[in-house]
């Protein structure tokens, strides 16, 4: 097991007053499962080997919380969604995925009906159903739970979850409010679920992210000719370059419509000057729309290159290079490579929080910075390693003909955080991979923290 490296120790107090908070000996959180209603399609296909991993936090954690951080299920792939689903076709979706997926549920019940351990559920953008009661009555009956019980709690209204490890508050959501294309409005969705549950009709539409319309409008259509479109997740603008050479034309149409609508949502964002890196109020309502990394600036290249293809100009390169340069999946195995959310994150680290676990990117990391730590889960479902950037045209044609051809290779590396408490030491927070052998510590941190002083 890799030993953990010391965190640099910022020696300084942040006053929290009134702090209630959860406190366990221990954390183990998992994101993004993505459960669909079939058995042995879809992303995720790892029932036997999660199994084993809850039945290993059973029986090696004592006083554990263990959190579903989000995306737990696949609501997005039934083409779907809860302000238009009727509630006993969604009871019937939800019945399908339990029951096709039984033996993780199985542990689950174990670890819902066991004293030393709680279960916690958040919502990611692909499962919001979560927020409907129905939804959970029938995951809980499943659990074997037939009376309210507080060893189960939900987290569903795009609520975060702070917890203490020892001396360590570590804050957990699903990772997608720092993603525009992903972002949910629960309040708004409140607004139709709440009178939908009364067999009332809704006041107002709901207006769903540019994500949740891509996978209904594109994604859905594509995917029973191309199973691969399953491990393009978060669903946003990183992969509508590899859907492009397949769509029909008027889907292309459709997603040059999402690209125009997010560029002027960054405009807009640009224009009220939205930066939450320097002001924590605006940290969840401007995040990745005010700034225009060099992605960014890639990927307006390749749309403005797809318009001078449309209207028969020469394009200043042709697309398949402009697909190699739009990847950022360069550093996907490289556990301790920060991605773009980590640097708007500093007020929550100044706030007394000491770590942060996020999901949703699909991308495993664990990076320290200055007064903290930062976990991202990774995800127990399949995804697709793309060529590097630095690698050639030839190789990327090579790498698209082979989507086109549905031969393309798919990769899975199981991950989850890992918090607990040494004796006599700082609590370690670690990012876990489970495989054939049991857990392997990716990498480990000690969790120098914050002093927690109240008036």
């Amino acid at each position: 097991m890799a030993q953990p490296l010391l965190l640099h120790d910022p020696a300084r107090t942040c006053k929290l007053e009134n702090l209630r908070m959860w406190t366990v000996n221990e954390l183990i959180v998992l994101s993004d499962l993505h459960l669909t209603p079939e058995r042995n399609t879809g992303p995720f296909q790892l029932d036997r080997e999660l199994a084993e991993c809850l039945h290993w936090v059973l029986m090696e954690t004592q006083d554990c919380m263990i959190v579903l951080a989000g995306d737990l299920f696949d609501f997005l792939s039934l083409n779907d969604c809860p302000s238009t689903s009727s509630f006993d076709r969604l009871i019937c979706h939800t019945k399908q995925m339990i029951e096709n997926h039984s033996e993780v549920f199985d542990a689950l019940a174990r670890l819902a009906q066991s004293p030393q351990h709680t279960l916690v559920f958040m919502t990611g953008e692909g499962d919001a159903e979560l927020m409907i009661p129905q939804v959970q009555e029938t995951i809980e009956g499943r659990l074997g739970l037939t009376t309210p019980n507080r060893s189960v709690r939900w987290l569903v209204l795009g609520e975060t979850l702070r917890v203490q490890v020892g001396s360590a508050v570590t804050m957990i959501e699903h990772g997608n409010a720092f993603d525009p294309w992903n972002r949910l409005d629960h309040a708004s969705l409140l607004t139709v679920l709440s009178p939908a549950n009364r067999n009332l009709p809704a006041p107002r539409k709901y207006q769903h992210p540019l994500g949740l319309e891509l996978n209904s409008r594109v994604l859905n259509y594509m995917r029973s000719r191309y199973q691969w479109i399953d491990c393009l997740r978060p669903a946003n603008e990183s992969i509508l370059p590899l859907l492009w050479p397949l769509a029909s034309q008027s889907q292309q149409t459709f997603m040059l419509e999402l690209a125009g609508r997010y560029e002027s949502m960054k405009t807009e964002a640009a224009l009220k000057e939205l930066s939450n890196s320097y002001d924590p109020a605006t940290l969840y309502r401007g995040d990745k729309e005010v700034c225009y990394s060099s992605e960014d600036l890639i990927f307006k290249d390749w749309i403005d290159a797809i318009y001078a293809r449309q209207e028969g100009a020469q394009a200043s390169s042709n697309l398949t290079e402009k697909i190699r340069l739009i990847s950022n999946h360069d550093r996907l195995f490289e556990v301790e490579e920060p991605n773009y959310t980590l640097k708007h994150l500093q007020p929550v680290f100044d706030s007394g929080v000491d770590l942060i676990i996020h999901g949703h990117t699909h991308a495993a990391k664990i990076c320290a910075v200055d007064n903290g730590l930062y976990i991202n889960t990774g995800t127990w479902g399949q995804f697709i390693k793309l060529p590097r950037s630095h690698e050639s045209n030839s190789t990327w044609e090579e790498f698209l003909e082979r989507l086109k051809t549905n031969t393309v290779s798919r990769v899975v590396r199981p991950t989850f955080a890992h918090v607990y408490q040494q004796r006599d030491s700082w609590p370690i927070g670690a990012l876990i991979e489970w495989n054939s052998a049991g857990p392997e510590t990716l990498a480990a941190r000690h969790l120098k923290t914050h002093a927690l002083t109240t008036e």
